[in-house]
């Protein structure tokens, strides 16, 4: 059966999927700037898959969100005459004609799922799985958890399958990554004995140049939503305050970062401040909490500091009320913010 699909991901201008799936692997991570083409390429795939007598899940987070993917018809962009059937829990069954090309269903309520028929899907297609630490959608108390189940309850026994997480913002302490204990990298990373792929995607040039003719692109041309939404750069203070330390500075925890620690002081300043001083040397006591060791993250003290620690740091932080003792430091303290 061939599908009159609108669109193709055979393309050098948005992202295409082949590069991922060429690795063969189970389970895909894959995160970058908006408009991209991330989820596009993935659903093409999907609806290439049913051709080939498969369907697929399209998978979000919480029933609003699939309602607004219903609301506005998304699948038109891609095939026309789509028709969304509602299923009694939230998720919908997707037509065409009398084709079923799969299934969009809420993880929140995946449990609901546990007695469906799903051993036609050999796609799980997990849209805005990342999400951004002050979002208004947040990770579900045991997200990673549910996820699994579902893809027990969908997969069973079957080998040829396989599950797609797709995001629009780098957040490597995301609860997947936690989980797999994944790594610090630039581009991708590779576990092929897990069958793990993760990427972070750019926009390509061709893009790029192709958005420079918007009004947006010469309206945001150098602001910091510029460089998110162009550059994929997370949204976040840049400015860094390279100053002396104040002489009523007063030390309360420290942070190591592999070879590296930032002492973080508080002053009695006006406005009230903190320091950040690094060292070229690792400083291990009581108040110490270790982010990176050897370069891997240290997720049980990412844990903590996001408990303790992190609320308070950003009130400073965006109030740009944090100085610190070099360029470097203010780096290192800019990537934490952003990225736990």
């Amino acid at each position: 059966m061939k599908l009159p699909l609108k669109l193709n991901n055979e393309n050098d201008i948005y992202y295409n999927c082949t590069k991922p799936y060429s690795y063969n692997l189970f389970w895909y991570m894959i995160d970058g700037g908006r408009g991209i083409g991330k989820t596009t390429t993935f659903l093409i795939d999907g609806l290439h898959q049913v051709e080939k007598g498969y369907q697929f899940v399209y998978l979000r987070r919480y029933k609003s969100e699939i309602k607004e993917f219903v609301h506005k018809n998304s699948m038109a962009k891609i095939l026309d005459d789509v028709v969304y059937k509602g299923d009694g829990n939230g998720g919908y069954t997707m037509m065409w004609g009398d084709v079923i090309l799969g299934y969009i269903v809420p993880l929140s309520v995946q449990r609901s799922y546990k007695s469906s028929n799903f051993d036609k899907v050999n796609r799980i297609i997990y849209d805005e799985a990342i999400v951004r630490q002050s979002a208004t959608y947040r990770y579900l108390q045991n997200e990673v958890t549910d996820l699994f189940e579902f893809m027990s309850t969908v997969f069973r026994t079957r080998t040829n399958v396989k599950t797609i997480l797709l995001g629009n913002n780098e957040d490597i302490f995301n609860p997947f990554a936690a989980y797999f204990h994944i790594p610090l990298f630039q581009t991708t990373y590779v576990d092929k004995e897990r069958g793990i792929y993760c990427e972070h995607a750019k926009n390509s040039p061709k893009l790029i140049e192709k958005e420079k003719q918007t009004g947006l692109y010469a309206l945001t041309k150098g602001t910091t939503y510029g460089d998110y939404h162009y550059d994929n750069k997370v949204l976040g203070a840049e400015k860094v305050i390279v100053a002396p330390k104040p002489s009523n500075a007063k030390l309360l925890f420290r942070l190591v970062f592999t070879e590296q620690t930032v002492n973080v002081y508080t002053c009695n300043t006006n406005p009230p401040i903190l320091y950040c001083e690094r060292r070229d040397k690792i400083i291990k006591d009581n108040i110490t909490y270790v982010i990176l060791e050897e370069g891997n993250i240290n997720y049980l003290y990412i844990d903590i500091y996001r408990k303790k620690l992190r609320s308070f740091v950003y009130r400073y932080f965006f109030n740009g009320n944090i100085q610190y003792n070099d360029e470097k430091s203010g780096s290192i303290i800019k990537w934490l913010i952003e990225e736990a």
